[in-house]
C-alpha cells in the first residue's frame, strides 16, 4: 500500500523487489493519473489523507508505506511558520496512529530532514521500541546517481537493512546512467548564491558538479543545468534524464507536459531506494508485533516547533513587533 503515492516512485521500487501493488492514494490528480498509468492493476483513490482512505488488504503479508506532504518544513524552503510545522507532526503522527490500528507485516515512513519530523519519529521509538526505528538516508550511498537526504521511518528489521546497505565507499556517478552527456559539468540552479545563475554563472563554485559524481537532489523545480568542459551554459536537463538519476525505469510513463513531469519526479521516491528496503523481504515472526503496547508511561511531548528556521523567523518577527510599538510610541508623543 502506499498512501500519498505521488508518481509512483515507491511503488515502482517494491514491485521490482518482488512485491504487488494492492492499493494507493494521492490527492493530487495528476499524480494519481500517473500511478494509474504505470500500475494499472492497482487500486487507485483521489483523495486527500485523513478524510479518504484506499481499501486495505485483509490478510496475508502486506506493507504499507507513507510519503506525507510535509516540503513545508524542509530545508531546502526559505522560513515556515508554526501552523506548517504543526501540520507536519500531526500528519506523520496521524501515519503512525493508522499502522497502530491496521497492524500491516511491515510499515515505512519517508520525510523531508527536519527537527519537527524527528521531534515526532524519537517520540514513537522511545514509546514503541519493538515497532519504530529511523535512519537518516544519503541515497547515494545506497548505489544511486544523486545526493538525496531523506528520513526513513518503519519496522525495525527494515531500517535496520538499510544501515547495513549503507556503502559510503561506493558512489555512482551521472554518467552512469545518462550516456554521452550533452556537458561535461552540472550546475545546481536550486540554490540562490551570488554569481551561481544568468549567462555569467561561475561555474567554478560549490554549485558545479562533475558528471563523474553523483547528481545534487532532483527537485520538483529548477533541475541543474549542463555546462561543457570550457564553461558554456548549456540546456537544462530533462524530465528523461532527472527520471533517470531517479532510477526510474526508461518506459516509465510521465505526463507530456515537462513541467509537470519535474514536479512529479522531484517529489518521488527514487525507485531504488525502495527496492533496496523491500528486497529480501523476511519479517521476523514474532508474537510481539501486535502488541503495540507503550514502553512509557510518560507523555508525548507537545511538540512545539524545534525548528531553527522557524524559530529564526519568530525571533524577526518579535523584533519587527518592537519596533513597531517604538514606533508608534514615537509617534504618539
Amino acid at each position: 500500500m502506499d498512501l500519498c503515492c505521488g508518481a509512483g516512485g515507491f511503488t515502482q521500487g517494491a514491485v521490482q523487489a518482488g512485491h504487488v501493488s494492492y492499493s494507493a492514494i494521492d490527492f493530487d490528480a495528476e499524480a494519481i493519473a500517473c500511478h494509474a498509468r504505470n500500475h494499472p492493476n492497482c487500486r487507485h483513490v483521489h483523495g486527500a489523507l485523513p478524510e479518504e482512505l484506499p481499501e486495505f488488504p485483509t490478510d496475508g503479508f502486506w506493507h504499507l508505506h507513507a510519503s506525507p506532504p510535509c516540503q513545508q518544513v524542509s530545508s531546502a524552503g526559505q522560513h515556515y511558520k508554526a501552523e506548517d510545522a504543526s501540520r507536519t507532526r500531526d500528519l506523520i503522527a496521524w501515519c503512525i496512529e493508522l499502522v497502530r490500528e491496521k497492524r500491516p507485516t511491515s510499515w515505512s515512513l519517508e520525510e523531508v530532514v527536519s527537527p519537527d519530523v524527528y521531534v515526532v519519529l524519537e517520540a514513537y521509538k522511545k514509546a514503541f521500541p519493538d515497532h519504530v526505528d529511523y535512519h537518516r538516508v544519503n541515497t547515494a550511498y545506497y548505489g544511486l546517481p544523486q545526493e538525496r537526504t531523506r528520513v526513513l521511518a518503519g519496522s525495525p528489521f527494515l531500517i535496520q537493512r538499510l544501515r547495513r546497505l549503507e556503502d559510503r565507499g561506493k558512489l555512482v556517478p551521472v554518467s552512469s546512467v545518462i550516456y554521452c552527456p550533452p556537458g561535461h559539468v552540472l550546475h545546481n540552479n536550486c540554490l540562490n548564491s551570488e554569481g551561481s545563475k544568468g549567462p555569467d554563472a561561475n561555474i567554478t563554485s560549490v554549485l558545479t558538479r562533475s558528471v563523474d559524481q553523483p547528481c545534487y537532489t532532483i527537485m520538483a523545480n529548477y533541475p541543474p543545468s549542463w555546462f561543457t568542459e570550457d564553461g558554456h551554459r548549456r540546456a537544462r536537463l530533462t524530465p528523461k534524464e532527472t527520471a533517470a538519476i531517479q532510477t526510474f525505469p526508461a518506459d516509465y510513463r510521465f505526463p507530456e507536459n515537462n513541467t509537470l513531469a519535474q514536479r512529479l519526479i522531484g517529489n518521488a521516491v527514487p525507485p531504488a531506494l525502495s527496492e533496496a528496503l523491500l528486497s529480501d523481504y523476511c519479517p521476523p515472526l514474532s508474537s510481539r508485533w501486535d502488541d503495540w503496547e507503550s514502553d512509557t508511561d510518560s507523555e508525548f511531548p507537545s511538540w512545539s516547533p524545534t525548528s531553527v528556521t522557524y524559530k529564526r523567523r519568530k525571533a524577526q518577527e518579535n523584533q519587527s513587533t518592537r519596533h513597531l510599538k517604538q514606533q508608534t510610541l514615537v509617534w504618539g508623543c
